[in-house]
């Protein structure tokens, strides 16, 4: 386009896009006081200008559109018709489609950062959830399923912005057109299995092709490609999938389990919603530390189309500068026939976008069809389009809407010229414009040259050469097939029918340039065994039904049924599938750990491990286990398991056994004399009292005798079971009698020296417990083991204790008063 060209209401400046049904503009829109719009004016192709289907399609596309407000959804704004061309009028956005990354990033040789492709996915995964869940004003469902889902229609801008556009064969609860059954509508490389199956569908279709974009993303690499159409649509019928990890390692398995579930072929075993999609693959961003922004996604476009955005820049101005003394001023009368601005034809189209790439921003370059040119249309001069030079098939560039016999489907190399003197110049059209706002145009001549037109003049001399040529040529076809029809001709025999034959090419589950050999079984009959070098051979069949079985080693078996026809060349292409390699998850029990303080440190051959509430886990087999206290006072733990596949060993109690025992005395009067023998009535210490710690054993019974004169003797039995043990001992002076004053016939009495013990230590009962089921015991917070616990020796008082369930995690606590000498048996259920 040499310049800004008026349509309707709107100066069309650009095409960025041409698909099979309409070309897409750059466009911009004027109001009052310098208001103005950058729009996208998408325009259905004269070519199909009469095809009621298409135009009830165009139609759905508005009117689904027109009810979807979502950030990542690409808005529409009008819908309108200038002389026979309706158009749609939708929000503009500066930037690239999804092809373009994909190809720019293969043209650099560097995969998108994985964090950049998954929150492209997350943004289409949110404008689809709105789509699929959207309701009308009634608030009735619209169930709205897209079915184009592709890297075409997924727009992403300069600014980080992602929006899915084209609902053109969206299927909608209150669309005027229908697909009957048979029809294929959609993308082949990026149509799920029910949908070439021809089986009704879903929502959950659209999740299957938002997989398949997400694949591709991260490895840059198509996914359902082909050799040809038919080939394609088996790949996607039969869901042929390399693990997307051979293609890009960096790849997590987690990611990787989360594309391969997105791309179920059963579609109860996908994702049933693209928000559940969005939340698993948001989940697993979080938790691996690589979520990605709008930012990043910003700063990696600008980074990769620097060029393009620069160019973009320039354009806009130099457009700008063009409308500056060209805005209008009050209504203008409508614009000139569609045919007369030359939007309906030209002999070639440009695509401004595809220089740097080789397309399109969304779709590719294609050449209308039957098209027909006034003599005063002007031109747009083509541009040279460069073929894209990577992964995409030119017919899988726009969708496919199959539902007409061959014979019925407009021919893409017949564009009917006429000359241009041979069409009358057409009447000036004087209808307006029915977008329903005012329409704006500028004199077509201001930006346009006219085509030189020819003047046809008469020339009888040569119409009468030419019926004479005419008639020569009649006269020598009558007399040569009378001359043939003369002559006996032998009887043509009937060829005999041809035998049905079948082309193999059979491929391995990771490319590879290695010979691959296979076996090719026909009705149980080897037909083939050995290296194919991956190229295709040519078996010859007999008519009929036969079951095909391909074999290679380490891939699963492929089977097929064909059925053979006489003079019919079938094709057998596929990719086998891997076989999985085999990976023994170690056999594992579970050991738990009672009366273990956190404040330790646990070893388990050798290697320190984790202390935790839950059971340790540990592969079968012996162990060694070795707990340290944090008090160096007490001696090691260390014992040996046996641990079984499956199963939970009993609660291994940890008992830290004391090293020694100091003790101190506070005696009153502190001269009295202390004597201490152990078990055997050995002295340990005989003296005053000691001022210094006694270095005693734990566990060990001591005898224990303070004495003074004129005090009453202290006797006790010592058991050690804590590091740091302080007697405090106060005697009591002696008891004695006095001589009565007055008394008759008085006798002496002889005053006895009675020794009295007076308990000082601290008393103590026992607790049992029990619970149902096991439970894991504290008391005062303090974790003790697990149930059940036996005859516990606790100091006498009151005590918490709280019961949390092993299976359930119920927790109960309960108040236990332990008395001095006495048992404390208790049972809890553990029910929720």
């Amino acid at each position: 386009m040499r310049g800004p060209v008026p349509f309707g209401k709107y100066y069309l400046l650009d095409r960025i896009n041409i698909g099979g049904m309409a070309e897409v503009f750059k466009a911009k829109a004027f109001g009052v006081e310098g208001f103005e719009r950058l729009v996208a004016v998408k325009k259905i192709l004269p070519s199909i200008a009469e095809d009621e289907e298409f135009i009830n399609m165009f139609i759905d596309e508005a009117k689904i559109c027109v009810q979807l407000n979502h950030a990542n959804i690409a808005q529409i704004f009008d819908l309108g018709k200038v002389g026979d061309s309706y158009f749609i009028a939708m929000e503009y956005v500066s930037g690239r489609d999804c092809r373009a990354i994909y190809n720019r990033a293969r043209k650099i040789g560097r995969n998108i950062p994985v964090e950049i492709a998954c929150y492209m996915i997350l943004r289409i995964c949110e404008g689809l959830d709105y789509a699929h869940n959207k309701k009308d004003s009634f608030g009735r469902e619209l169930n709205i399923v897209h079915r184009d889902i592709s890297p075409q229609n997924v727009l992403v801008s300069y600014e980080g912005e992602v929006k899915i556009i084209d609902f053109g064969i969206a299927k909608a609860a209150n669309k005027a057109s229908r697909t009957q059954a048979g029809i294929l509508k959609g993308k082949f490389g990026y149509m799920s299995p029910e949908q070439v199956r021809g089986l009704p569908f879903d929502k959950r279709s659209d999740i299957f092709s938002v997989g398949i974009v997400l694949y591709e993303l991260l490895t840059s690499e198509r996914l359902f490609l082909g050799e040809t159409d038919f080939s394609t649509l088996e790949k996607v019928r039969n869901v042929d999938i390399i693990p997307p990890r051979h293609h890009n390692p960096l790849i997590s398995p987690e990611l990787e389990r989360i594309v391969l579930k997105s791309l179920a072929r059963n579609p109860d075993d996908r994702y049933q919603t693209a928000m559940e999609l969005h939340s698993e693959l948001q989940h697993y961003l979080f938790t691996s530390g690589t979520l990605g922004t709008r930012k990043e996604l910003t700063e990696y476009m600008k980074a990769t189309f620097a060029k393009e955005i620069e160019r973009e820049r320039q354009k806009a101005e130099e457009y700008r500068k063009a409308l500056q003394n060209k805005k209008p001023v009050g209504a203008l009368p409508p614009p000139p026939p569609a045919d007369a601005m030359g939007l309906g034809a030209s002999d070639g189209y440009v695509d401004s976008l595809a220089a740097e790439d080789g397309h399109s921003g969304g779709g590719r370059v294609a050449a209308p069809q039957g098209l027909r040119r006034s003599p005063n249309s002007q031109v747009l001069k083509p541009a040279a389009v460069n073929k894209p030079d990577l992964a995409w098939d030119e017919d899988e560039i726009e969708t496919q809407v199959f539902d007409k016999e061959v014979n019925e489907l407009p021919s893409k190399s017949r564009i009917f010229k006429i000359p241009a003197g041979s069409v009358t110049q057409p009447p000036p059209n004087n209808d307006k414009s029915q977008s329903g706002m005012l329409p704006l145009a500028l004199p077509v001549e201001s930006m346009l040259e006219p085509l030189p037109q020819r003047v046809t003049r008469s020339r009888p001399y040569l119409i009468l050469l030419v019926v004479t040529l005419i008639s020569l040529v009649g006269a020598g076809t009558y007399i040569t097939m009378h001359i043939v029809s003369q002559k006996k001709t032998p009887p043509v025999e009937t060829p005999k029918p041809k035998k049905p034959a079948l082309s193999v090419r059979i491929l391995p589950g990771v490319p590879s340039q290695k010979p691959f050999p296979v076996k090719v079984e026909i009705d149980g009959k080897v037909v083939h065994e050995g290296a194919t070098n991956q190229k295709a051979f040519v078996l010859e069949l007999d008519e009929g039904m036969h079951d095909i079985l391909v074999t290679a080693k380490g891939h699963e078996p492929y089977r097929q049924r064909y059925k053979a026809e006489a003079n019919t060349k079938g094709v057998l292409e596929t990719r086998l599938k891997l076989i999985p390699p085999k990976i023994d998850e170690p056999k594992t029990g579970r050991v738990i750990f009672s009366r273990l303080p956190k404040t330790a440190t646990l070893f388990v051959d050798g290697k320190q491990q984790q202390i935790t509430d839950a059971p340790l886990e540990l592969k079968e087999g012996q162990h060694e286990i070795r707990i340290v206290p944090a008090d160096k006072r007490y001696t090691e733990f260390s014992t040996r398991i046996s641990v079984k596949s499956g199963a939970i060993l009993p609660p291994v109690a940890v008992e830290f056994k004391l090293k020694a025992v100091q003790l101190t005395f506070a005696v009153t009067p502190t001269n009295a004399d202390v004597v201490l023998k152990d078990p055997e009535g050995k002295t340990v210490f005989s003296g005053p009292a000691p001022t210094t710690a006694l270095t005693l054993k734990p566990q060990v019974a001591y005898s224990l005798e303070v004495s003074k004169r004129t005090f009453e003797t202290f006797k006790k039995t010592l058991t050690f079971n804590q590091p740091d043990v302080k007697e405090t001992i106060t005697l009591r002076k002696e008891r004695t009698v006095t001589k009565p004053r007055h008394t008759k016939n008085p006798k002496p009495k002889k005053i006895e020296k009675k020794t009295v013990q007076t308990p000082t230590g601290p008393q103590y009962g026992t607790l049992s417990l029990n619970s149902r089921p096991a439970a894991l015991i504290l008391i005062n917070g303090v974790r003790i083991g697990n149930t059940p616990l036996l005859n516990r020796r606790l100091k006498a008082g009151s005590y918490t204790i709280t019961l949390i369930s092993l299976q359930t995690k119920v927790k109960k606590s309960l108040r236990v008063t332990i008395k001095p000498n006495a048992p404390s048996r208790h049972f809890v259920p553990l029910t929720q």
